[in-house]
């Protein structure tokens, strides 16, 4: 490949979304976006949101206003 892969933190907050996602599933996409350049949001934010998509199936700007509530 050789170059360079950006994406959004919306970008990987988006893959990360899927309800009920399995072991592998969040391992595989973490290898993905590892090997990314991500432009960033707070990480501690960004880990909740990931949480409450998987648990709860809300939307992306839901999580987001939630996680940033919290």
């Amino acid at each position: 490949m050789g170059k360079q892969v950006y994406i959004s933190a919306i970008t990987e907050l988006e893959l990360f979304g899927k309800q009920n996602m399995t072991d592998k599933e969040i391992s595989i996409m973490n290898e993905l976006v590892e090997s990314c350049f991500v432009f960033d949001l707070y990480p501690d934010i960004k880990q909740l949101v990931k949480q409450l998509k998987r648990k709860y199936g809300i939307k992306l700007p839901d999580a987001i206003i939630a996680a940033t509530a919290i």
